[in-house]
């Protein structure tokens, strides 16, 4: 109403079987650990992620699996806000992608990648995207995902 421009903030909506927190035991503050989340949560970039990530490692040592997990969380989502992508469910075989009404995804090239690979890709006839995948680390998850959508990515 102003003429101002506003900022949408897209959230993707991220959900794994795998804990992806700050342990009390690692980091006893709770005032400390809601920080660091709040931190984490506005992160926009790898840059700003790194530095909380050995911010956190100087404060409290070396970081327990789940730290490490929730910071390999945010790297997908920082990812999923990159192209749009409003959600990702994770089970133990497959990954599922919803992609946004504004993805920047090239429906020609996740075609052709279906196509190509049967058994690792599908679409759902809600249009959500399959990735066949046994997920046993969020490291690796993030760096699946990011392979797909670097292949069906607009130009």
């Amino acid at each position: 109403i102003k003429g101002q421009v506003v900022e949408d903030h897209f959230d993707p909506e991220i959900k794994l079987p795998l804990a992806a927190i700050i342990p009390e035991d690692y980091a006893p503050d709770v005032h400390q650990r809601l920080s660091f989340y709040k931190r984490l949560s506005d992160s926009q970039t790898p840059e700003a992620l790194h530095e909380i990530e050995l911010e956190l490692q100087d404060r409290y040592g070396k970081p327990p699996t789940e730290v490490q997990n929730l910071f390999w969380l945010i790297r997908i989502k920082q990812l999923l806000r990159q192209f749009h992508i409003k959600n990702l469910v994770c089970g133990k075989e497959r990954v599922s992608l919803e992609a946004g009404t504004d993805a920047k995804l090239s429906p020609q090239k996740m075609l052709a990648l279906v196509q190509k690979n049967p058994r690792n890709y599908s679409v759902t006839p809600d249009s959500k995207i399959i990735i066949n995948l046994k997920v046993d680390s969020v490291q690796r998850l993030f760096h699946e995902v990011q392979s797909f959508l670097g292949q069906v990515a607009e130009q």
